[in-house]
């Protein structure tokens, strides 16, 4: 079957799939972040969808079983006209952790709720000294560099929506993709939002090779018409 729903597997030994189940991908590609990248700590941006809830899951679930954090998880309706309150929730939480890891430099000992505590007098005093100063600080202007990791999967359709929004929030980190974001045109479009990224996909088209030219070419001499992915 060329379906990739992980229960396939289940109903025989003798079942063999042509896609590759998601659940299968998305460890690789967790194992990836920690393994080559050596991304310890990630944050989360999915579409609410039984699919990606389920995809989102696995990645998480396998983060956490390699000892690592996942420090913030956000959700958007696809269509949505504005995700950015989602981004501003995630980069609250990196300039919180950017702050504490700071503290914890120095006092390693402290508990959470003295680092809490400390983060909420440090806030106010901030607050204070801006409206002394008279400075207006945008936090767009501010990068976020405490979350090494963004795992974002998305819709196809959504790919310049998602990607223009994350670059509002001054991320600076290595964002990681599922395989809707294997478009090319609409990456070199976006490329300024999301230079660097990686995606896993389950498989790849070399639309430049020999052999990927003339099977086309024979199929539509045969058919008359070009062939879909599969």
């Amino acid at each position: 079957p060329t379906a990739s729903e992980k229960e396939l597997r289940t109903l025989s030994s003798h079942i063999i799939q042509l896609a590759i189940p998601m659940d299968i991908t998305i460890q690789k590609l967790a194992r990836y972040a920690q393994d080559s990248l050596r991304i310890k700590r990630f944050a989360t941006m999915s579409p609410i969808d039984d699919y990606f809830v389920r995809m989102t899951g696995t990645f998480v679930e396998k983060q956490q079983q390699l000892g690592n954090e996942v420090v913030a998880q956000e959700w958007y309706y696809p269509g949505d006209g504005d995700i950015k309150p989602r981004f501003e929730a995630i980069k609250r939480i990196g300039f919180k952790l950017e702050f504490q890891d700071s503290v914890l430099s120095e006092q390693p000992d402290l508990k959470q709720e003295s680092l809490d505590s400390l983060y909420f007098v440090y806030l106010k005093a901030m607050k204070e000294y801006n409206k002394e100063s008279n400075i207006d600080v945008d936090s767009t202007d501010i990068q976020v560099s405490t979350i090494d990791g963004f795992f974002m999967p998305v819709f196809s359709e959504d790919i310049s929506f998602v990607a223009s929004n994350f670059a509002w929030g001054y991320f600076k980190t290595q964002v990681l993709g599922n395989s809707d974001w294997y478009d090319l045109e609409a990456l070199k479009k976006n490329q300024s939002y999301v230079n660097g990224m990686i995606f896993v996909s389950d498989g790849y088209l070399n639309n430049e090779g020999w052999d990927y030219r003339k099977f086309r070419n024979d199929f539509r001499t045969s058919f008359k018409r070009t062939p879909e992915k599969y």
